[in-house]
């Protein structure tokens, strides 16, 4: 399977991973929700991504948020204590995901671009001991973007889990077509219709939430790159002095690359940080008083993955 090679330690013999994927498995999973398309891809599948994403903006950037809040129109005085803290902890995070989707749909050039300027920082990398420092970094981004993997596939299954095991449905979307009270197969349905339209926009705010993570991740360690080269300046006694100054010169080079990566990856890290700090304080809040007082064994699972997922691993 071609995942695997990001997980792989560096082999003697064997070709060895670039900086550039780091983002690989990001760009999958923007691949999955439509987002972006295979260079060279036909005109189906290009097509197919367009329905896919027309598809994700609708229901998970636009029904989502609306549905909510007719629910909350509609339904709230029949609300259980239980199922208003759950809808509620996902309201409060729906308009900055939607922002945070949008955002990343409308910037995802910059992942590709950012991959371009990675490539050009490890051309200097020529020796064997940078290029596995380079392996071992896509080595841990990858670990840490499947920790991120599943904790945001794990969150709407333990969801519906939590619904269906107790009866309920599990975030309560309105829905105008079905009425799940009236039998068991409806209610069923409308619980893989919510399962469907929450879990994508759950998992779509895997992207701009792992992208600061991997940017992260490779900054330092061009950094921790360009710091090892700058001090073996003037320590080769086979080098001139006009060698050392060219290396020097070629430092400075990196330096300034390094700083137009930061610069160009900037506005969609800084945006996306900002929506999801706004969202935090609100939507733990609400968590806290879920998991402290209404909440039964199940839904109190998916509360507290919810809680790290938008909280613990940011600190990180």
């Amino acid at each position: 399977m071609f995942i695997a090679k990001y997980f792989e330690k560096a082999k003697p013999g064997a070709a060895l991973l670039t900086s550039r994927d780091s983002y690989e498995l990001a760009i999958f999973s923007m691949t999955l929700l439509g987002w972006h398309s295979p260079a060279g891809s036909g005109y189906a599948t290009r097509a197919f991504a367009f329905i896919r994403i027309s598809l994700n903006i609708m229901f998970s950037v636009i029904y989502l948020p609306i549905g909510f809040l007719l629910t909350y129109v509609r339904s709230i005085s029949n609300m259980g204590a239980e199922e208003l803290f759950t809808s509620m902890e996902l309201f409060l995070n729906i308009p900055p995901c939607s922002l945070k989707i949008l955002t990343m749909i409308w910037n995802r050039w910059r992942v590709y671009k950012a991959q371009e300027l990675l490539d050009v920082l490890d051309e200097r990398c020529v020796r064997s001991s940078e290029r596995q420092l380079v392996h071992r970094l896509v080595n841990r981004s990858s670990k840490i973007f499947n920790a991120y993997h599943t904790l945001y596939v794990l969150v709407p299954v333990v969801m519906i889990v939590a619904g269906i095991s107790s009866n309920r449905l599990p975030w309560m979307i309105y829905n105008p077509f079905i009425d799940y009270q009236s039998s068991t197969e409806k209610f069923l349905i409308c619980c893989v219709i919510e399962f469907l339209i929450a879990g994508t926009a759950i998992y779509g705010n895997l992207i701009p939430d792992i992208i600061p993570v991997l940017f992260g991740f490779t900054v330092r360690e061009h950094l921790q790159l360009l710091k090892g080269r700058v001090s073996r300046l003037c320590t080769d006694e086979e080098m001139t002095e006009q060698q050392n100054y060219e290396e020097l010169v070629l430092c400075i080079k990196d330096h300034k690359m390094i700083l137009a990566y930061c610069d160009h990856m900037r506005p969609l890290i800084s945006l996306t940080m900002f929506i999801q700090f706004c969202a935090i304080a609100a939507a733990l809040s609400v968590t806290m008083m879920h998991l402290v007082f209404f909440a039964h064994f199940w839904s109190g699972l998916g509360s507290a993955l919810y809680m790290t997922g938008i909280s613990g691993l940011h600190d990180g």
